[in-house]
Order: C-alpha cells, then structure tokens, then sequence
C-alpha cells in the first residue's frame, strides 16, 4: 500500500490511497472462491458453476462489495500508519472499482482532532451578573400555578355566552366538500378555550355562543396540519354548545398544601420548600453561569484550528434541534422553514465555541489526570433524580439503553459530562469571579 498525504490545513488532509494489484487480485479469488461454494446459476447445480461462469455472473456485486471492504481495511491502515487522530468519520471522495491484475486507487478526506498547545490558565477572570434573591412574588406564582393544576370545573348557574377561558362542552360534526368525515365529529367533548386545543377558526366559532345554540362555520387547515389529507383545505362544522363550565380554584389551606405535595403538613411548610427549590435552582443557574463564563474565557484565551467540517455538523444538528423546538411550540411549518438558513447561520458560533470547548477541556483532563469514578456516575444520577422525580433505577435503565444511529452510547456521554465539569471547574478554581450588582 503506498498513502500520498496531501495537507489542506492543520485539522484536514486528503489521503490518496493505492493497493498493489497483487493483494487486489489475491482478494477477488479468494472472495469468489467462497462465494462459489454457495452461489446460485440457472442450469447448474449449487456450488457446481465454474469459476468463469461465477465471475461473469456476481462481477459487479464482487467489485461493489470489495471495494467497501478494501477502503475500510486500508483507510484504517493509513490512519494508523500515519498517527492520525479522527475527529469525524472520513468522507470518501473518489474510488475505483477492484478488478485484477490493476492498482486499486481512491481518495479520502480527513478531519482531525486539533494539535492543542498548553493550555493556559493563567489569569482567568470574569464579570457576571449576581444571583437575584428569591422573593415572595415568586412563591405566590408557584403556588397559583398548583391550584390552577388542581382545579375542578363546575356548571355555571347565570345564562351567559363562552368567553375566553372557559370550559365548554360540545357536539359537532364536520363535512369536507359536502361530505361528512366521522374522523371530524364529536359528542359531549370537554375542553378549554384559550388553551390550543382548537383550531383558531374552530375557536373563534365558539366564542360568543350560548347553551343550546346550534351554529355553522368554516374552518380552515393549516399546510402543515398533521392529518395529510385535511391540510390547507377548508372544512364545514355544525357545532352545539352542550354547557359551560366554570373553573374553581381551591382554597389556600393546610389540607391544599397537603393534598399537593403529601411530604408537608402545612401551608407555612410549602412554602418554605417552594423557596428552597427556588433558591436551589438559583444556585445551579449560578453554577452554569459560572462554568460558561470561564468556558467563553478559556475559547477567547487559547485560539487553534479546528474542522470546518466538524463544526458543520455540529451546527446542523443544534439548527434542527431549535428548529423541531419552535414546531412543537406552535409556530407554523412555513414560518420555522423560513429561519431554517437563519437557524444554521447562527448555529454555527456556538458549534465552534463548544468544540472547541471540549478540546480545551479534553486537555485540561489529561494534565491533571482527571478520571470518572462510579462514586460520581452515582452521585450524579441521584441529583437527576431528586431534580426529575424518576427513580434512580429509572434512570440508570435509559443510560444503559442503546441509541440508533448514534457512536456515543448514553453512559459514554454521562461519563463525558463528568470530565468535562471535573476541568471546568478545576479551571473555575482558578479563575477570580466578580459579580455584579
């Protein structure tokens, strides 16, 4: 195998690879020798074909499936040979196909991890904004927020029309181009208005109405509406208004206090865990404004090359993640397509802050030889569970499951994170932090 090493810049190289025809030829007679024993040809009988016949037939499936077999081979091999240090699968740019007696030739593109010098972490110091005390403004929401979770809803005695936050009761039935679709129609269903569980046309139908009324109207179907063969048309609904119910608050009291959270005995007690979660939450916010300050720091402070390539992919990942985000939060398809190219664009500086990151990190790990214990696997997993609510086995059973598609197992990237923290914060130790205000 001879490798010709062409250097694009300091984190991406072509490798011209070529194999000797001798070890070319010596793998298609070994390949078709086994594949002579089991191969099937009208008018002979199985593993009985001559060895011209089974060549004629399964050519071009041998040289496809070679040539796969001879680039990873000899990739690996060159990779190996030339100490090179992956930071993204290769991306093949050219190739032959193997036939005998002749060179096989194909060329690859590589990135690799950057050559990073000594990391510095000398004179380390940020300017952040300090962490606002907890007040009772907030407790008060947080409990508004658990009687709206615990409300019950009521008919209401007085004759007056659906507002905007009540709770209706309804029948309907919808019809598509004069057809009635049973997928569109409902009796006695209960729902909230002003809560998205309408169409906004849908809604705007029922507002206004009184109980026992009966009314038709159009509703329209977004592009993207999930039911294909309903999208952007328009359809028809005749719609009755069963009841209206009112929403009923329960009291501020001991027993409320008891019946929402069974772990204290009083109001006075809830709240005063309500402030220690808030105060708790303050104090991680504070801790990652910290960790990002200092990773923001030490991106400015140690400047190296790292894989466009990388960071492309990277950047596209975080786009479609945002992207999947803003869909689910409601924003019509068309409109999030649109900041598609916008989402990219601005994805693209913080895939490069954070790769580098994890080099500058991934360093600072091995000078102070930093390693993952099971104590801190276990630690870890317990915060997630006193902060989720899921059990500790719960837990441990999704990082242990395996994800498609993905080189990284859930462990692995558990493990990571904990590297990554154990440098961050060695060289948070290091840094002077002041705080604002």
């Amino acid at each position: 195998m001879t490798v010709q090493v062409e250097h694009t810049n300091s984190v991406q190289k072509k490798l011209k690879i070529q194999v000797p025809a001798t070890i070319v030829s010596a793998r298609l007679n070994d390949y078709f020798k086994g594949l002579s024993t089991r191969a099937r040809i009208p008018g002979f009988r199985p593993g009985k074909a001559p060895a011209n016949v089974v060549k004629q037939h399964y050519g071009q499936d041998a040289a496809a499936d070679l040539s796969e077999r001879l680039i990873s081979e000899f990739l690996m091999e060159a990779v190996r040979e030339h100490q090179l240090e992956l930071a993204i699968p290769p991306l093949l740019i050219a190739t032959d196909l193997p036939s005998e007696n002749k060179d096989f030739n194909f060329e690859v593109e590589v990135h690799l991890k950057p050559q990073l010098p000594k990391v510095s972490l000398s004179a380390l110091s940020v300017e952040i904004e300090g962490p606002a005390p907890v007040v009772d403004a907030q407790i008060d929401q947080e409990l508004e927020a658990l009687r709206e979770s615990d409300a019950t809803f009521a008919d209401i005695k007085e004759a007056r029309a659906v507002g905007g936050k009540d709770c209706v009761v309804i029948t309907y039935s919808g019809e598509l181009d004069g057809v009635k679709d049973p997928k569109m129609a409902a009796e006695q269903q209960t729902a909230l208005i002003g809560q998205n569980q309408f169409l906004p046309d849908f809604e705007i139908g029922i507002l206004g109405m009184s109980i026992g009324e009966t009314k038709t109207f159009d509703v329209g179907f977004p592009g993207d509406y999930q039911e294909v063969s309903l999208q952007g048309k328009t359809a028809k609904f005749t719609l009755t208004l069963n009841g209206i119910k009112e929403k009923i608050l329960p009291e501020m009291t001991d027993a409320f206090a008891k019946q929402v959270d069974p772990e204290v005995q009083s109001l006075l007690e809830l709240k005063l865990k309500i402030r220690k979660q808030l105060e708790d939450n303050a104090e991680r916010s504070m801790i990652q404004k910290k960790r990002d300050a200092v990773g923001d720091l030490l991106v400015a402070k140690n400047p190296f090359e790292v894989s466009k390539r990388q960071v492309e992919g990277l950047a596209e990942k975080l786009a479609q993640q945002t992207h999947q985000m803003m869909h689910q939060m409601g924003l019509p398809h068309d409109e999030t397509e649109e900041h598609a190219k916008m989402l990219f664009e601005s994805s693209l500086k913080k895939a490069e802050r954070d790769i580098r990151l994890t080099y500058i990190l991934e360093a600072i790990s091995k000078e102070q030889k930093f390693e993952v214990s099971s104590e801190d696997i276990k630690k870890r997993f317990e915060d997630t569970a006193k902060r989720t609510g899921y059990s500790v086995t719960q837990i441990q059973s999704y990082y242990a499951a395996k994800e498609e598609n993905e080189t990284t197992s859930r462990m692995d990237r558990v493990k990571i994170d904990i590297q990554d923290e154990k440098s961050l914060d060695y060289a948070l130790s290091q840094a002077t932090i002041k705080l604002k205000g």
